[in-house]
Order: structure tokens, then sequence, then C-alpha cells
């Protein structure tokens, strides 16, 4: 049995695997902040420990590595987390994951990612950093019904380049009604009424300004179980249609190949070097667990 500790959840990437863990016969905790879970993804995972602060969120991390004891540790790109938890379980294996923005316009990953035994990416253009290993989604996520057929959704966030215009040109050359949800504006769908928001289109353009012909977000992996046809602006012109949705049995597959390290003076130098460069850059807060928020 594998008792896997994720450290952040970044789009809820970590929920159906956690959640496909417990059901079949192993154990799994995402920590993860409140306020950086605006729709739910995580709250309602399997596993799940919400948290309200910085500090909090790592005596969390302190409490489970000492008391529930992990036998592997998933990062999602909170390096501070990965410092501390090569720390706190030299031998434990760590998997960290890069997910998207946070590694992307970077010429290379985090000199603390040593610290990991693999280092993995969400997505394929981002195959430079890690191995790539798709993003699972949940067994929610299916035909809910009410679709309007000659529809499409974008979803606009000012974090990705701006390809409103684009969409609108696309739709109106097709004939397609469109709508732009606004997250800036209008905040998006609690995570719970999304796969019923999803069917009501017939198409998703996932337009992020991503050069990739496989690269798609993780929104548009849930907009495809829902049978909406995704357009990425890779190519505005052809449905991403051989697409084939990954597995939560591949992260499992993972863990079990991941040998235990062996204790490394070097990997606790680098550690407690980067313990320091977080504290010197936060410096000034009351105490330690809150110079990484």
């Amino acid at each position: 049995m594998v008792k896997v500790l994720y450290l952040w959840n970044t789009a809820g990437t970590h929920s159906p695997v956690a959640t496909w863990l417990i059901d079949h016969g192993h154990d799994a905790r995402i920590i993860m902040r409140s306020s950086y879970d605006k729709y739910g993804n995580t709250r309602i995972s399997k596993g799940a420990v919400m948290v309200d602060s910085s500090g909090d969120f790592y005596l969390s991390l302190i409490r489970h590595i000492l008391v529930y004891r992990p036998t592997h540790i998933h990062v999602n790109a909170n390096i501070p987390a990965l410092v501390l938890a090569r720390l706190l379980a030299p031998t434990t294996p760590i998997v960290l994951q890069y997910h998207g923005n946070d590694v992307r316009f970077r010429s290379k990953v985090h000199p603390e990612a040593t610290l990991a035994d693999k280092v993995i990416v969400s997505t394929p253009d981002l195959a430079r950093f890690g191995e790539w290993f798709d993003r699972p989604i949940e067994s929610m996520f299916h035909y809910r019904g009410g679709r309007k057929k000659g529809t499409a959704l974008l979803v606009y966030t000012s974090y990705f380049p701006d390809k409103r215009a684009i969409a609108k040109s696309l739709c109106a050359k097709k004939g397609i009604e469109l709508r732009i949800l606004d997250r800036d504006v209008e905040g998006g769908v609690p995570f719970e009424e999304l796969p019923s928001f999803l069917s009501m289109f017939e198409y998703y353009l996932d337009f992020k300004g991503i050069s990739d012909p496989k690269t798609c977000s993780k929104m548009a992996l849930e907009a495809m179980a829902c049978g909406c046809k995704v357009i990425t602006d890779y190519d505005i012109d052809r449905v991403l249609d051989d697409y084939k949705l990954a597995t939560p049995k591949t992260y499992l597959t993972l863990y079990l190949s991941l040998k235990p390290p062996l204790p490394s003076i070097r990997r606790m130098l680098i550690a407690i070097a980067g313990i320091m460069k977080w504290c010197v850059r936060r410096l000034g807060k009351s105490y330690v667990p809150a110079v990484w928020g």
C-alpha cells in the first residue's frame, strides 16, 4: 500500500489521483490553503486537508511527515515545501511536478529541483524540464445534458495572453454563438457545477497562447470528457479529436517505480541553503513557518 502526501494542488491536479488511490486500497492526503482553492477543486476531494494561513500549511506539512509518515511525497511546484519535505524525510521518494506557468517561462528548473527523485510536468510543451505525465480528471466529468448546438465557450483570465479577439473572429466566421467567461470580472464556476456548465456548449476554445499541438489546459480535458469539441489556438481550424485522457493508475506505477533514496549530505546542504534563502527573502516575519507565503 502506498501513502502519498500531496503538497499543494494547482488547478486540482492531484485530486483525481488521490481519490483513485483511496478508492483502490491506498491512502493519500492533499494539503492546500483554502484561499487558493477558490472553486473547490481540492475541498471536495478525498484526503483533502484544508488550512488557512501559510504558517498553517507548513505546520501541517511537518505534522503529516512526522505522524502520517507517507511512503511518497508529491510536491506541486511549491519549492519551499520541497525543501522542507526533503529535510524532514531524507529517505522518502519525492516527486516534483510543474504544472504550467510556474516554470514555462524559465530557462531551467529551480536549483532545488535536484532534491526530488523525479521531476515531471503536466503538459508536453514543458518536456524540457521533466517527463510528461498528463493530468487525469475526476469521474464526475461526463455529459449532463442541455447542450445547445452552435455554441462555444472561452474562459478568459489575464494570467494568459488575451485571445478574445481571435475567438470572436473565428466564431463570427463559422456562425457560432460565443460565450466568454471573464474570470477576472465574473469569477469562475464552482467545481461541483462545472460538468453541467461545460455540457451546455458544443465547443470549448482553449486559447492560451501555447504553440504546441498536444498541449491543452485541464479544463479543456474536463470539457472533452463532457463531450465538447475542443479547439486550441495552435490550430483554430481543427478539433482536437485524437487526445487520449490519462488515468490515475499511471501515477501509482510511477510511485512504485521509485526506490527510497539514500541519505545525502549534498542534498541536505542544498535543502539548508534553500531554507536560508527563503528566510532571507521574507526577513521580518514573526516565525519561520510563515516565511514561505
